[in-house]
């Protein structure tokens, strides 16, 4: 059984609250700007970072150390592998010869899930419906019920707690071996740790070793603790070597830097084109959520006008969606128009490209405006 709480917000409270969200959209609407111009610099610099880095690349044997290496950014293939036996100070797992070892912990707790449905009343009033709904879920932190808004669901109680607390654990040997170098913490952080290698049960009863057995019945309070570990093998990196170790490739004039590791015996063409690859997405990733942030605050600016409509419902739909339409528009502009000054700044052939056709955007919208507001209508077909 939900429970259902239902609560009623004034006219005059939503508006006030909506000029508040003038100086929440101003904010994001600056913080969007600001990221859009930021990222065309990012992804320039990085691009020509990475291109100017496969250029000075070269292949290095790293069987032994070699000097004439030394500070040069350079491609290898070798084996991750370290002597070191990763032990957990409070379970019975022990991993000789693991690169990594992670402890996860999971509870099994009541949680509360929200739902919300809100509808304008006529004169401005809005009335909020809540529903409230509990269910049994592996979570990764204990949950605090006495924050819920029933003590009891379906004639059951929705308390919560947990037979022992324990923390996620991550372990990493010292010393990783590399042919004849060791892995410095960036490179040894690319190594991934997905392997199982043990699993635990704790509940009123105890601790309990279940690696390979069946998934006990879960009960309020018992936490799941699942042990992965990371063993290395053949990987390829792009970094600098320093003594017998390594460190990062910087490129001064463009401010940014390279070192990593894949596994597998991956070619160096194969690894900038992949790093190229997940600059261009960033780069795009970036790009939205300015445009996204743009958009919403000028949708908080000019809230305020839908709300004060709000006397009427549907009048303030249709102020609501021309609102909407006026924000994507300005927003999209807007966000061409910063993306290009970035792209003037740091690619003047292609920010010019973009410039113009914001430009082209403008004057269109403008002459559609004229044109709407003159009373234009196609011209009648001519008769025969």
């Amino acid at each position: 059984m939900a429970v259902v709480k239902t609560t009623t917000t004034s006219y005059g409270t939503r508006v006030k609250n909506s000029f508040k969200g003038i100086g929440s959209g101003i904010l994001m609407f600056v913080i969007g700007t600001c990221l859009l111009f930021w990222n065309e610099g990012r992804t320039v610099k990085t691009s020509r970072m990475l291109k100017g880095a496969q250029k000075v690349c070269v292949e290095a044997n790293v069987s032994s150390v070699d000097a004439s290496m030394e500070g040069k950014l350079v491609h290898a293939v070798a084996t991750a592998s370290t002597y070191e036996t990763l032990s957990d100070a409070e379970f019975p797992v022990s991993v000789p010869n693991a690169i990594k070892l992670n402890r996860r912990v999971e509870y099994y707790q009541w949680v509360e899930h929200k739902h919300e449905e809100t509808r304008d009343k006529v004169g401005g009033s809005q009335e909020t419906i809540t529903t409230y709904t509990y269910s049994k879920e592996w979570v990764s932190s204990p949950v605090n019920s006495g924050s819920f808004q029933t003590q009891y669901d379906e004639g059951h109680s929705v308390a919560n707690h947990v037979w022992r607390q324990i923390d996620d654990v991550s372990l990493v040997a010292e010393v990783v071996n590399y042919g004849a170098y060791v892995l410095d913490g960036a490179l040894k952080g690319c190594i991934p740790c997905n392997e199982n290698c043990g699993k635990f049960y704790v509940n009123e009863e105890g601790t309990y070793d279940v690696t390979g057995a069946q998934e006990p019945a879960p009960q309020i309070g018992d936490a799941r603790i699942t042990f992965t570990k990371g063993m290395g093998g053949v990987a390829s990196i792009l970094a600098v070597p320093m003594g017998n170790s390594f460190t990062k490739y910087y490129d001064a004039k463009n401010e940014k830097s390279l070192e990593t590791l894949y596994m597998g015996e991956v070619p160096m063409e194969q690894m900038f084109q992949s790093e190229k690859q997940k600059n261009k997405i960033l780069g795009w990733v970036l790009r939205l959520l300015g445009v996204l942030l743009i958009v919403g605050g000028l949708k908080n600016i000019f809230g305020f006008v839908e709300t004060i409509a709000k006397v009427l419902p549907f009048v303030a739909k249709i102020i609501g969606f021309g609102i909407s339409l006026i924000a994507w528009v300005i927003g999209l502009a807007w966000s061409l128009l910063i993306i290009g000054i970035g792209m003037l700044f740091y690619r003047p052939i292609l920010g010019v490209i973009v410039l113009v056709a914001v430009a082209a955007l403008v004057y269109y919208l403008i002459t559609l405006k004229k044109k709407a507001d003159a009373g234009e209508a196609p011209a009648a077909p001519v008769q025969q």
